[in-house]
């Protein structure tokens, strides 16, 4: 079944598609991670310059007579006019808590022990975002004991826009390496792709008459729907042929029936006969309209079966319910003749797998045969049972039989063995084969006892119901 046109789509697009989803997906991550290294380059690059700024001061805090003084270093705060749109504020806190110099209200961490280590925090100040350095210096003497506090705060303005800086920056240099990567996989895909545009044009240019094998792509991922394309051809070309012959076998079998009746119409026709001799020609026409009737219905069966076989409908059904449906038919239609019937079914479970239609018109062509080359009080038996843990299906006659070098022959298409019955046209075993063979049988002909015709076919099951 040919995709409509919703469901078609590039292979091409949908690699380059999926991958740029994923490259994408990853240049998403590529620049959470960014932006985070960017902040933790601009807070360390500006720590470090209010780190030397808050140093700078510390050394100028001395304890002058037990009061601490602080010579202000304003050069020191000059190191920090590398952000001149950042404010700079401070708080200088003595070792009873009280604010010394600076800005009072500047707020301080939690929960924060003095140490000559510099601790950094962020807060708001006056409606400013601040990064706030802490350093203390221990005090003594002339009655001073403890920790000289140090706050030193500055703005996030400059710290802000480097960040941004270093993620412009970066995220550029990644778009342009995932463009690149982009247009350096769809040129791969491209030359990957090669071989299937190669064996494309290959199978357009072949005439519908051409079935040679296709050559090879030599790629490992591709060689599997070569050799699909390979079994596709293989079976079309089987099919062909047994079409071609089948096609034939079967107008030169019609063309030879038609010519027969046409010779006896025109001998009718122009040659004057007594009544007697007319009547037997006329019984001669009937006999050969039958035997193309018969033919043309073989004919119109062996094509079912075998159009069935090539698109075989995998089923499960009963196959001795199909069996007896079968036999009541024949029976129905053969209830004025003296010809006898029996049917036996021993199989406990027979579920069969595969196509009811064409096994059920195998069967009636067994029956047909059986009833058509046996004597009129001929006796027929239908039997079903397990073997080898096989269904068989054994049918068997009082007619007279096909000899053991005749049977493969008998099981050929138009193979006809010139019995006494010349009503037969040569397709009937050759339907059962057909169908038995489908379904992964085999189909034998044997002799019955005391004399007769006895065919079995034996089907695997390969599900039970």
């Amino acid at each position: 079944m040919l995709m409509t046109e919703l469901n078609r789509y590039s292979l091409r697009w949908r690699l380059l598609a999926g991958t740029a989803g994923l490259l994408g997906g990853m240049l998403v991550v590529l620049c959470i991670a960014v932006w985070q290294y960017a902040n933790r380059a601009a807070d360390l690059s500006y720590d470090r310059l209010l780190t030397g700024a808050a140093l700078a001061i510390l050394e100028r805090v001395r304890n002058h007579e037990g009061r601490v003084e602080l010579d202000l270093p304003y050069a020191a705060l000059e190191i920090l006019e590398l952000a001149p749109q950042d404010k700079v504020y401070y708080r200088l806190s003595g070792p009873d808590g009280s604010v010394l110099t600076g800005y009072e209200q500047l707020p301080g961490p939690d929960h924060y022990t003095p140490s000559a280590t510099p601790h950094f925090y962020n807060t708001r100040f006056l409606g400013e975002p601040l990064r706030v350095l802490v350093v203390s210096k221990p005090m003594a003497g002339f009655g001073l004991d403890g920790w000289v506090q140090l706050y030193l705060a500055h703005g996030r303005q400059a710290r802000t826009e480097l960040s941004k800086e270093i993620l412009i920056g970066e995220v550029v240099v990644l778009a342009l390496v995932v463009l690149i990567a982009l247009c350096c996989l769809g040129y791969g895909i491209s030359r990957t792709l090669r071989p299937l545009r190669h064996l494309s044009r290959e199978l357009a240019r072949r005439s519908p008459s051409e079935l040679s094998p296709i050559s090879g792509t030599g790629i490992r991922e591709v060689e599997p729907l070569v050799e699909a394309i390979e079994l596709y051809r293989s079976r079309l070309q089987l099919s062909l042929a047994n079409m071609q012959g089948f096609i034939a076998d079967a107008s030169h079998q019609i063309r030879t029936a038609l010519s027969a009746m046409q010779a006896e119409l025109d001998i009718a026709e122009y040659k004057q006969e007594e009544a007697d001799q007319l009547r037997a020609r006329m019984k001669t026409l009937r006999h050969q309209h039958r035997r193309l009737s018969r033919l043309t219905n073989q004919l119109l069966a062996h094509a079912l079966v075998t159009h069935r076989r090539d698109a075989l409908e995998h089923a499960t059904f009963n196959l001795n319910e199909l069996l007896q449906e079968v036999l009541t038919e024949v029976v129905r239609d053969y209830a004025h003749t003296a010809v006898e019937f029996s049917y036996s079914a021993s199989a406990d479970n027979s579920f069969l797998q595969g196509d009811s239609i064409s096994l059920k018109e195998a069967v009636r062509n067994l029956l047909d045969n059986a009833l058509k080359y046996g004597p009129p009080d001929n006796s027929i038996s239908l039997s079903l049972d397990h073997e080898g843990g096989d269904l068989r299906v054994l049918v068997e006659d009082r007619g007279p039989g096909i000899a053991p070098e005749d049977r493969a022959r008998a099981l050929e298409r138009f193979g006809r063995l010139g019995t006494a019955n010349a009503m037969g046209s040569g397709l009937g075993l050759s339907i059962v084969k057909t169908v038995v063979e489908a379904h992964g049988g085999r189909i034998a002909l044997l002799a019955a006892e005391p004399v007769g015709l006895r065919v079995e076919l034996r089907f695997p099951q390969r599900r039970s119901g």
